[in-house]
């Protein structure tokens, strides 16, 4: 409800238009003069209301879109957030920063995708797009617009996902000049090769997130911003251990907070170990393989472990199974295992029923002799 309120011999307005409060100065004018803005202003309000005329707001997409990133921030995790900090920065090159947000139609969007996809493939229009509804559809709640420009857009058929695992010769070639490699870059690739990791959780781990006496790795700031809890091999643990103790001596004190891996030239954190994966990969004779491949790497061998896909995907931190089920493909021995285990049954009981009948018939035999 707007209302009306004097300071120092002057007028404002006090009002609430499309979820964003207005302090509007007045002037020093009659009081009549101001209850007639008052009425004004009421009026449109009750209209929009009873009519259902919608009251386009002037605000401007800069400013909506930096309303939605105060948002986004304070609800999603460090990661989403930041993404969304590029796309609306490609948003606001686009259109123009005071571009009114009432102004941009489903046409302008779809240019805007459009021209998105001459440079990304499908899966960046589809992440795009997902930012896009998410975006318009707080600025309708906040009814700063009245419909979803982006609403009716659909998404682009994502391809099949890339499965890329090391062979058993490629594993070990890698392992061999892994050995090669300083002890912290050995052990960076080594928790990515023994967890399944995603790179960005790899380069934050902290100190206080390795458990030494539980022999488990914590995930605090994952890409689902959910915590999970990875078990560590004994390889790895050991490594690390090494790492903690040298870098013990090395500073005098290691604090829980303490990035695991950093460069020991500079005590930076390793924000892009890339460059150094490639000429590891170079060296073991291995092609087309990356580093997110590592985690492909770890699902896949637990995959054709016989581990179950709930527990795979458990331990890669996937919100929906439907990204796990690709590996399942790679459990054909569990599944060959579990009809031999029915076949033996089934084996054992007509062989056990077989034996039954021809008990009985030995019985039977017996009592008509006698």
């Amino acid at each position: 409800m707007a209302k009306l309120y004097r300071k120092n011999n002057k007028w404002y307005i006090d009002y609430r238009l499309h979820g964003r409060r207005y302090r509007k100065c007045l002037g020093n004018i009659p009081k009549t003069e101001a209850e007639r803005i008052l009425l004004e202003v009421e009026t449109q309000k009750a209209q929009e209301k009873v009519f259902g005329k919608p009251i386009l707001s002037n605000i401007t997409l800069g400013e909506a879109l930096k309303d939605y990133l105060q948002y986004s921030k304070a609800r999603h995790s460090r990661q989403y957030a930041q993404s969304n900090g590029y796309r609306a920065k490609r948003l606001i090159e686009w259109f123009g920063e005071n571009r009114l947000l009432r102004d941009i139609s489903p046409i302008d969007i779809e240019n805007f995708l459009y021209e998105r996809t001459r440079k990304c493939g499908p899966c960046t229009f589809n992440s795009d797009l997902m930012f896009l509804k998410s975006f318009f559809n707080r600025c309708v709640e906040w009814e700063y617009i009245s419909s979803n420009p982006a609403a009716r857009i659909k998404q682009k058929k994502r391809p099949p996902g890339r499965l890329r695992y090391l062979s058993e010769n490629e594993l070990r070639r890698l392992m061999q000049e892994l050995q090669k490699e300083p002890l912290h870059w050995r052990a960076l690739f080594l928790t990515a090769l023994h967890t399944g990791m995603r790179k960005s959780e790899v380069i934050n781990l902290k100190w206080g997130d390795v458990d030494f006496a539980t022999s488990r790795i914590i995930v605090q700031n994952s890409k689902n911003n959910e915590k999970r809890i990875i078990p560590m091999t004994s390889a790895l643990k050991n490594i690390l251990q090494e790492l903690y103790n040298l870098q013990q001596k090395t500073t005098g004190c290691v604090s829980p907070v303490d990035y695991v891996f950093v460069n020991p030239e500079n005590g930076r954190r390793i924000t892009a170990p890339g460059s150094r994966f490639r000429k590891l990969l170079k060296r073991a004779r291995i092609k087309d393989f990356r580093f997110h491949d590592m985690r492909h790497n770890f699902a896949s061998y637990l995959a054709m472990n016989n581990v179950d896909i709930r527990t795979i995907q458990e331990l890669l931190g996937h919100k929906d199974i439907k990204m796990t089920i690709r590996y399942s493909h790679l459990s054909s021995r569990a599944l060959e295992q579990a009809v031999r285990k029915f076949n033996d049954y089934v084996e054992e009981k007509l062989d056990a029923s077989e034996n039954k009948e021809e008990e009985e018939e030995s019985e039977d035999s017996e009592g008509e002799d006698g």
